[in-house]
């Protein structure tokens, strides 16, 4: 048997005088309830039910009313014989339940002076319970030019419909269809109502009361939004919400445009603008543009229908529209602006020579080659080398709308192979290439190995984001290290890439390996590979030995994409959080909760804070959240650099006593102060309205936390004085105040000990926060035993010291009434703290459950936790003065990993 104490039970001999009268036999001795009758209760609002009776308890149905606390009500009593009186009522027979834990005992005394008790407890009847406002569909508002979010964001967590306005034009009225949960109503608002907000941060409160009497005071806020550039964004995530890729924008022209055409789009993020470059002959026409983008989650576009054209007129003017971010309330306003399209183009389209000479008539030309990479025309010499060669009559074309802004002249006379003349020519938007005449010596037999050019036709990086790998368009040529260059600008970790490339060499020359054809493709898996080829010369004299390599510009950008804090916020109702956990190396965020509600998940709308430059894929920070427990909530972190790693949210179901923060107390027990709910399904003590050993004091970062206190106490009943220790205690269950010797000798028998608990997960420790101060001196005081009147001998010094006590005890009792004295040697788990020192500062300690051997397949039916600052009080040993205080109890199911951060 395990000697552990319980409490100061015996302190109940504040009902002793009883045992002083003697039986009157011609006198009734019973004192049965037959009928109970609720004839006044207060508040008017609250619905009670039939009381039933059963036993020593008379239960009272509350159908509605369970938020309107404190409730009154004025009972009437019959019994199925004459009685003396009633005792425990105010007068007229009326009580007074502050809480729905709320007992109270009443006392019926028989003609013969025995006395029956029974206890009135409030029995909730069920009732849906949610009083939440589903949707709020605005359908006018005034002035009709007041721009807003059409949407507002819904906020069930905190109660809040936020409607989120950019105008700045007061009064602004709002007229909803509000929809509410099924069985709730509004109070006090008629359907079409307006709501009108003189200003921004207004809230108009809404009340929502559900079937069960359970009021919502919901608030429906006009906030302002916070107008940025898409640069000042605090983070990537907000800053892609308010962005477009690149290339996401397209659009339609329509109208009266005849002869113009939409050439470009451009977005320029720094200053917000969309621009469309229109080539037109009239820039005085006018047209619209149907605009399409993807709108992504969690924003809205205000001032702008995706489905309706949007006007431009002229060349030069700007239309503005806003995209809101309704998470965190910032908005961009983007100008669409068209302007006339400048063709950027210089470039030679042809080169033609009509008539040419040389000194003998040798020469022999073939047709130029254009080589727009390098900028350079090449006239193939075939034959001949009797220079100088002079070129008569040529004819150059150029781009549409460019100009020679310095020509060639009118007759080219080369002298030899290293004669080049350039021409300028400047593209209608004002850029200007130099462009270079020059000769290529393709005479047969030639013994040049040379490469001429590299033009990169097209190439492909490896993405599944809006960005890819950027590659410059031209090659750099190096005849000197023989290298031909792929200069990266922008995203190299999205090898591999893929170059379809055309290498143009001397006339007649060959490539070596056969392999590498004059087109051919390149794949560079990392960026230190290399693809070597050999130009071999016509007549296989000469070669040169080349190589293809890359070239990484590109800006460096983090790979970094941890999540580095989870600001939970609260949950929705019906759950609350045990503990949280963010686990760095396992990539998973861990929440405990209290509460498994049937067919429901948890909503959460956290703040995640990621690694700089990062952002998140598939959530979002501040977004609202369904969490269950059968599934982990499974995203993904996109570090700066587009790499990604997955991360989850897992949620695990961890039971907890109710009220184990000490938070808690009120009436019961016949006690003005007692630890609830005391009502057989959570935390009690055996505070009596004799004597209070267990009170509440300061917590630990909290109001309140249970304080227990060993005391040598003399009580003085006017016939006889009674003298013992009495130790102090809260435990799971349930006091009953019992005046028998036997129950006065043995307190364990005034305690329902234990309480249902749904072992599945089980616990594997609990945790708690607590400080001891032992008393000086262990006493005992012995019962006289055989005494037709309790009462203790002498109190005695005892050797040892005094011990504090924290122990949970799981038993498996699936079938009858679960039966702590019976059963107290049959747990299948166990843990305890047995504290001998002082702790006076707080202490936090975290205590395993251990399976009792033999029984570790079995899961918990019951729990039994007791705390006390004595831990032999039962058998009345004890050092007075000796304090226990507790507070923060919790059950643990979850051990995290090394180096998890505990979140706020």
């Amino acid at each position: 048997m395990i000697k552990k104490s319980l409490f100061g039970f015996w302190v109940t001999v504040a009902s002793l005088t009883i045992f002083t009268c003697d039986k009157v036999r011609e006198l009734d001795d019973c004192a049965v309830i037959s009928k109970v009758e609720i004839e006044v209760v207060s508040p008017a609002a609250v619905v009670l039910g039939t009381p039933v009776i059963d036993s020593d308890r008379i239960s009272i149905p509350l159908i509605f009313g369970k938020y309107l606390f404190p409730i009154e009500m004025e009972i009437k009593i019959d019994t199925e014989q004459k009685i003396d009186k009633i005792l425990g009522f105010q007068e007229k027979n009326r009580v007074l339940f502050e809480s729905i834990e709320d007992l109270i005992r009443i006392d019926l005394i028989a003609l013969s002076g025995v006395v029956t008790s029974y206890i009135l407890n409030i029995q909730e009847v069920p009732s849906r319970d949610n009083a939440e406002i589903e949707r709020f569909d605005i359908l006018s508002w005034n002035p009709d030019h007041f721009l807003f979010a059409s949407t507002p964001r819904y906020d069930l967590i905190n109660e809040v419909i936020n409607i989120v306005g950019i105008s700045t034009h007061f009064p602004f009225t709002v007229v909803p269809n509000i929809i509410v949960s099924d069985g709730a109503h509004i109070e006090g608002y008629t359907t079409g109502e307006a709501f009108t907000f003189p200003s921004y941060n207004t809230q108009l409160p809404v009340k929502v009361v559900a079937e069960s009497g359970k009021e919502s005071t919901w608030q429906i806020k006009l906030s302002q939004a916070q107008i940025i550039t898409p640069t000042q964004a605090p983070n990537a995530d907000i800053g892609a919400r308010l962005s477009f890729p690149p290339t996401s924008v397209s659009a339609i022209l329509s109208g009266n445009n005849t002869g113009s055409e939409l050439k470009t789009i451009t977005i320029d993020a720094d200053n917000g603008t969309i621009r469309l470059e229109i080539k037109t002959k009239d820039p005085n026409s006018v047209w619209e543009a149907q605009l399409s983008f993807p709108v992504p989650q969690y924003t809205q576009i205000v001032g702008f229908d995706q489905e309706k054209l949007f006007p431009i007129i002229g060349m030069g003017t700007q239309k503005s529209f806003y995209l809101v971010d309704m998470l965190d309330g910032y908005c961009v306003e983007w100008k669409v602006e068209s302007v006339e399209w400048r063709n950027p183009d210089a470039e030679i389209e042809s080169f033609v020579v009509f008539d040419y000479q040389s000194e003998y008539q040798l020469i022999e030309l073939g047709t130029p080659l254009i080589f727009p990479s390098l900028t350079t025309v090449e006239i193939p010499v075939e034959n001949g080398f009797d220079f100088p060669l002079i070129i008569d009559s040529y004819l150059i074309s150029i781009s549409d709308d460019s100009r020679l802004i310095e020509s060639l002249p009118q007759q080219l006379i080369f002298w030899d192979f290293n004669t080049t003349f350039t021409v300028k020519i400047e593209a209608q938007n004002k850029d200007v290439k130099t462009w270079t005449i020059a000769l290529l010596d393709a005479r047969s037999g030639s013994n040049d190995a040379r490469v001429n050019n590299y033009i990169i036709k097209s190439y492909s990086g490896t993405s599944q984001t809006e960005n890819t790998l950027v590659l410059h368009p031209l090659a750099n040529i190096d005849i000197h290290s023989k290298t031909i260059t792929f200069r990266i600008l922008d995203w190299a970790n999205k090898l591999p890439l893929t170059v379809q490339g055309y290498v143009d060499i001397s006339p007649g020359a060959m490539l070596l390996p056969f392999s590498f054809g004059i087109e051919h493709e390149l794949v560079f898996n990392t960026l230190e590979d290399v693809h070597p080829f050999t130009v071999l010369s016509m007549d296989g004299e000469t070669f040169q030995t080349w190589s293809v390599v890359l070239q990484n510009e590109a800006p460096t950008r983090s790979y970094a994409k941890e999540v580095t804090d989870f600001i939970s916020g609260a949950p929705s109702a019906g759950f609350s959080f045990v503990e949280k956990y963010l686990e760095p190396d396992k990539r998973q965020i861990t929440l405990m909760v209290n509460d498994r509600i049937p067919n429901s998940s948890m909503i959460l709308a956290p703040r995640i804070v990621v690694s700089q430059g990062a952002r998140l894929l598939g959530i979002a920070s501040g977004a609202q959240l369904s969490l269950s427990f059968d599934q982990p909530k499974i995203f993904t972190v996109q570090a700066e650099d587009e790499t990604t790693e997955e991360w989850s949210i897992v949620l695990v179901y961890a039971p907890q006593i109710p009220n184990s923060g000490f938070e808690l107390w009120g009436k019961a027990n016949n006690s003005d102060m007692n630890l609830l709910p005391s009502n057989g399904t959570g935390w009690c003590t055996s505070n009596n309205s004799t004597l209070s050993n267990t009170s509440r004091t300061t917590g630990y970062n909290s109001p309140y936390a249970v304080q227990m206190q060993t005391h040598l106490q003399t009580l003085n009943f006017v016939i006889f004085k009674v003298t013992t220790i009495t130790a102090a205690s809260a435990f799971t269950g349930r006091f009953t105040l019992k005046t028998g010797v036997n129950d006065v000798y043995n307190p364990i028998t005034m305690t329902s000990m234990g309480i249902p608990f749904n072992g599945n997960p089980m616990p594997i420790a609990f945790a708690i926060d607590y400080k001891y101060l032992r008393g000086t001196q262990l006493v005992r005081t012995e019962p006289n035993w055989g005494s037709l009147i309790p009462s203790f001998k002498n109190p005695v010094n005892h050797p040892g010291t005094d011990a504090a006590s924290l122990r949970v005890e799981l038993f498996y009792n699936p079938v009858g009434a679960f039966d702590y004295t019976r059963n107290r040697d049959n747990a299948i788990a166990k843990g305890e703290i047995l504290e001998r020192n002082h702790v006076p500062e707080w202490r936090h300690v975290w205590v395993p459950i251990q399976a009792t051997p033999g029984k570790e397949g079995l899961l918990p039916t019951h729990i039994v936790v007791v705390m006390t600052s004595s831990h032999e009080g039962d058998y009345f040993i004890g050092a007075p003065g000796s304090t226990l205080t507790a507070d923060n109890f919790s059950l643990v199911y979850y051990q995290p990993e090394t180096g998890a951060k505990l979140l706020e």
